[in-house]
């Protein structure tokens, strides 16, 4: 009975604040709580991991994978990589069967990118480097699918299953975790270590993703009206995706141009000097996927009435968490990454750019309510200030180029944005 009496003053508590908030905090509570614990234990073992690379492996062989993986992530653009936002749209109106058609087309449009890695793969093991044939090799055979199981986490977001979703993160992020720390006390073995990785992501992605569509996906409904809907879900992930090719591209971009304008070493203090700002970003963006659903179903003219709010709240928060990193960071890196103290200056500016956060609420509002012509202007402009300024500034300033780039870029993101916003 306590628990019960508990629960309701909690709950009157959360309805209390919404004078204050303006939002329903019994559902951002119920929900966030559930988010908040997938991105722990995404995080948590994450941070473990990046210990695991810091600790156990030479900055040159951290480097190479970082590489082989950046390699994955450019290969990976070239498939529908916008139709994961346009399922978790359709689902949150309430269309679950277009997963196994998304699944089948993505499948399909991920073949020629496997091609291309082939081919990769053969041209390096053609010059001799066993090392990054058998990396081309590995993303050839597991792009498909590795791009394909994210679909299930479309799925529960779109369902707003977010206790769900939180449980199936577990095997989604503590098997390729797990079975790449055990080799990397074992071996620094390069090829051992991408097997791994590869293989373990793999086998997590089948098992999230069968486990999702089997309890809350309708089986394929080919009636005349779903087809229709389908077809309109496919047509708007295919614009999302074309404009995805060049956002994934630029994400990728600066690993691929610090391995071969600067080497291996300066790309793996670089993703030091990122992993926890970015790390922190993923945490303080927690209740995006929340606000996704809520705002596929409402009105422009509802949203715009709030956006001002939600932006002053998510500001003051990232400034505060973005404040305590920078604190923070010369004590972090001693303690825990004791090879990269180098790191420590370029991941403090970094942090800066936390404080852009609030432009991720605009960027969901763009989303969920289909606007393509937008989500073109906002990524070619962004995407491409991005790949120009790492291109510029790498090459003349190494790793410290990477850096600047990388905040000019956040701004200008958010300029972008901001500008779009005000003309919708």
């Amino acid at each position: 009975m306590s628990n019960i009496s508990l629960k309701e003053r909690l709950v009157h508590i959360l309805r209390w604040s919404e004078r204050y908030t303006k939002t329903d905090m019994v559902y951002f509570a119920s929900g966030n709580f559930w988010l908040i614990t997938s991105r722990v234990i995404g995080v948590g073992s994450g941070v473990l991991l990046t210990i695991a690379f810091a600790n156990l492996i030479s900055p040159t062989a951290f480097g190479t994978y970082k590489y082989i993986l950046s390699i994955a992530g450019i290969i990976g653009a070239f498939s529908l990589t916008g139709l994961n936002h346009a399922v978790m749209r359709a689902v949150a109106q309430g269309n679950t069967s277009v997963i196994h058609v998304a699944f089948r087309i993505n499948m399909m449009w991920s073949v020629p990118a496997s091609l291309l890695a082939l081919m990769g793969g053969i041209y390096y093991f053609v010059q001799g480097n066993v090392i990054l044939a058998t990396g081309l090799a590995l993303i050839a055979l597991t792009n498909p699918f590795l791009n394909s199981f994210i679909f299930s986490k479309s799925l529960l977001i779109g369902l707003q299953k977010f206790k769900v979703n939180a449980l199936y993160n577990v095997p989604r992020s503590l098997i390729p975790v797990s079975s790449l720390i055990i080799v990397l006390f074992l071996s620094e073995n390069i090829i051992l270590i991408i097997l791994t990785y590869f293989l373990s992501n793999l086998i997590a992605g089948i098992i999230t993703y069968k486990l999702a569509v089997n309890k809350y996906a309708k089986k394929s409904d080919q009636s005349v009206e779903n087809i229709a809907l389908t077809n309109e879900v496919v047509t708007y992930g295919k614009h999302l995706s074309v404009v995805g090719i060049i956002t994934q591209i630029a994400g990728y971009i600066d690993q691929f141009l610090l391995w071969h304008f600067v080497g291996p070493i300066q790309l793996a203090i670089y993703i030091f000097a990122l992993a926890p700002v970015r790390e922190i970003k993923n945490f303080s963006e927690n209740f995006f996927p929340l606000i996704f659903p809520k705002f596929a179903v409402k009105t422009r003219e509802s949203i715009k009435e709030v956006m001002p709010l939600r932006l002053k709240q998510v500001f003051i928060f990232s400034a505060i968490m973005a404040g305590l990193y920078i604190l923070a960071a010369p004590l972090i890196f001693r303690v825990f990454f004791p090879q990269y103290l180098s790191s420590v200056l370029g991941s403090q500016l970094l942090a800066l750019a936390i404080i852009l956060q609030p432009k991720g609420l605009i960027d969901v509002f763009i989303t969920a309510h289909g606007r393509v012509k937008e989500r073109y202007v906002y990524t070619i402009t962004t995407s491409v200030s991005r790949i120009i300024l790492l291109a510029i500034l790498i090459p003349l300033y190494g790793f410290m180029g990477a850096i600047f780039a990388t905040i000019t870029a956040e701004i200008i993101s958010a300029m972008v944005l901001l500008i779009l916003y005000r003309r919708m």
